[in-house]
């Protein structure tokens, strides 16, 4: 599947879009190589009110990069009705000029009730458009209100699309979706008011104070009918390219995707548990709070999935003790131990070495065990937790598990044992 995107196909890239939109399971395994195959894609998310032109104005952009010899990936996400979560999808039939064109790839994406303006599946079809090959990748979103600012979560540039007589000054001054702006277009130029629209967003922005400490975006005026101010629009999100991957920005913007993933998946699970529906029928009577209901969901997800972990991880440990996959299966448990002490979680790991210490297979394991000693202090810290009162319960070889713990860690021994 990644080597056909990677050739330029287009068949896979829509089916795994499709797979992707619709939650299928078996796109899980594939994320890894995935984000891999990227090609480094310019995200570039374009937001603004409903009625602001953002669809004429991503056609005019697609028209200007195609001309600059650019691939060109779209996706257009579309409000999903709250009855029957549908969507009409309607934004691609403003830019179905460039329906025959093999280098734009246009993909109509239902928002299916998320907040923020953006599907929730967005940001892996983004990843799957710059595995194909395309770049820069615009993310239209449904027409956003003065709060909806998840875009600037996902893209590396992101541009607001405003028209003049939309509002007074006092709207413009409100926090939110301007604050967020790495590009901000007055789209409709050829309308009275554009210049003048621009001119006060221009001196509403530098003149934000402390509120905002970055530098204030720039106001370009466009007309997307004509292309008027189309091209320096693409010349402005261009130069913003090597701002927004930054080290700082990348952080910020790679926390952002990993607590949205976090939530997604916490959310997804917590539906998943057993206590779900009595949990719900609680709220719903009053019994509870919902904030409490999600707690016990969360505890009630964590406690699944440790209980989960601890078991493979048991069972490979059990391959490791009694022969097989013996050293293999010793290093896997050996990276796990490791992980669980370095996060603090010292107490249940214990469990898998005092089976180790204990072991008629110790002996033979040991050279393994001192290799990794050697090598890792997690693993040896790990060790003098596990054998702490341990003394005497054991052969030669567990004597030698024991002098192992203390000879590599004597201060954090004395320390434990104090």
């Amino acid at each position: 599947m990644i080597s056909q995107l990677a050739s330029g196909e287009r068949r896979p890239l829509a089916r795994l879009l499709t797979r992707i939109e619709n939650g299928d399971p078996s796109v899980r395994p594939l994320l890894p190589e995935l984000f891999a195959a990227g090609h480094g894609a310019h995200v570039v998310g374009i937001t603004g009110p409903p009625g602001s032109g953002k669809s004429t104005l991503v056609n005019a952009l697609i028209t200007e990069w195609r001309r600059r010899g650019r691939r060109v990936g779209i996706l257009a996400v579309d409000p999903s009705s709250p009855y029957t979560r549908g969507a009409i999808l309607g934004d691609r039939i403003r830019m179905m000029e460039h329906a025959a064109d093999r280098d734009v790839f246009m993909r109509s994406m239902a928002s299916r009730g998320e907040l923020g303006g953006i599907a929730a599946a967005t940001w892996i079809a983004a990843a799957a458009l710059d595995a194909g090959g395309y770049d820069p990748v615009l993310i239209e979103t449904v027409g956003a209100g003065q709060s909806e600012v998840e875009i600037a979560r996902l893209a590396e540039t992101t541009v607001v699309v405003e028209v003049p007589e939309m509002g007074d000054e006092v709207q413009a001054i409100k926090a939110g979706l301007l604050e967020v702006a790495d590009i901000i277009a007055v789209n409709r130029g050829d309308r009275p008011g554009a210049d003048r629209a621009a001119r006060q967003l221009r001196a509403m922005l530098s003149t934000a104070g402390g509120r905002v400490e970055r530098k204030p975006p720039p106001v370009l005026v466009t007309t997307a009918t004509t292309a008027d101010g189309v091209a320096a629009l693409a010349d402005a999100i261009d130069a913003h390219r090597s701002k927004a991957r930054s080290p700082l920005e990348a952080r910020e913007r790679a926390g952002n995707q990993v607590r949205r993933a976090l939530a997604d998946l916490a959310a997804r699970r917590a539906a998943e548990a057993s206590g779900w529906e009595q949990l719900i029928e609680q709220v719903a009577a009053r019994l509870i709070d919902p904030i409490s209901a999600a707690e016990a969901l969360l505890d009630d997800a964590y406690a699944s999935a440790h209980e989960m972990k601890k078991a493979t991880y048991a069972e490979r440990l059990e391959q490791a003790i009694h022969g097989g996959m013996a050293l293999n299966a010793f290093d896997a448990v050996a990276e796990f131990i490791e992980r669980a002490a370095t996060s603090g979680d010292w107490h249940w790991p214990s469990t898998l070495m005092e089976d180790l210490f204990h072991s008629d297979e110790l002996d033979s394991l040991l050279p393994a065990i001192e290799s990794r000693a050697r090598q890792s202090v997690a693993f040896r810290r790990q060790m003098v937790y596990s054998s702490h009162g341990l003394g005497g319960k054991g052969g030669a070889a567990a004597d030698r598990f024991l002098e192992l713990a203390r000879e590599f860690e004597p201060e954090f021994a004395h320390e434990f044992s104090g």
